[in-house]
């Protein structure tokens, strides 16, 4: 009976270890367990933040190459463009002597034109002058025999003035007004009292005759007074 005892004292004294190993075993078994989900968890973090780094490098490659392509882009278009300037450079170089031949044409072309003017606006104001001595010399001649006196208005506008027209009102002034217009033909602006004159006019432009011209006004004037 002793031995007995002693077996199963011994065989409880097993079966404690056992238990104890058993449980130290399973231990250690979930901390592996645990350390490896913790591993695992950790290389998934960084295989995750690998990949996240690679798009991030695949992203600004890509934007690179575009980048690079646009300076492609500009580089042929600005080389492009030189290229055309130099074929416009060379082209007008060639046709620069042309070009001067043809402009010192023009100016000769403009200088004797100029030159044609000149001599017309010296021609037109020679006549000017002749016609204004002759209106002059006409008045002389007929200041005391028909009561007739003048006085300029303007640079370019003469004021008879024709009196002894009516005979019931002798001094009654009749005023006609004359000048030479830019194509140096006479004109009359006013003329008081009303009467026709554009015959008159038309006759002095014809003939230059001044002083025909006053007397043909003076008559007008008396024909209208009686």
């Amino acid at each position: 009976a002793a031995e007995d005892l002693q077996a199963l004292a011994q065989l409880q004294d097993m079966v404690r270890d056992a238990t104890l190993r058993f449980d130290e075993l399973v231990e250690q078994k979930k901390s592996q367990v645990l350390m490896q989900k913790e591993v695992q968890k950790q290389e998934q973090f960084e295989f995750k933040e690998h990949r996240r780094v690679l798009q991030q490098k695949l992203t600004e490659v890509s934007e690179y190459q575009k980048a690079n392509a646009k300076v492609v882009k500009k580089q042929t278009a600005e080389m492009s463009a030189i290229t055309s300037e130099l074929y416009e450079v060379k082209q007008a170089e060639s046709t620069s002597s042309a070009t001067k031949t043809r402009l010192e044409a023009e100016l000769s072309a403009l200088l004797k034109e100029k030159q044609a003017i000149e001599e017309a606006v010296a021609d037109r104001s020679q006549g000017v002058g002749q016609r204004k001595n002759e209106m002059t010399k006409g008045l002389a001649m007929y200041k005391e025999r028909l009561g007739l006196e003048f006085e300029r208005v303007d640079d370019d506008t003469l004021r008879f003035i024709f009196t002894q027209i009516d005979a019931d009102h002798p001094s009654r002034p009749y005023t006609v007004s004359i000048f030479v217009d830019k194509e140096n033909k006479y004109q009359v602006p006013h003329c008081t009292p009303a009467v026709e004159v554009a015959d008159i006019l038309r006759s002095l432009n014809e003939s230059n005759d001044f002083g025909a011209f006053i007397k043909a006004v003076r008559r007008r004037f008396q024909d209208s007074a009686n």
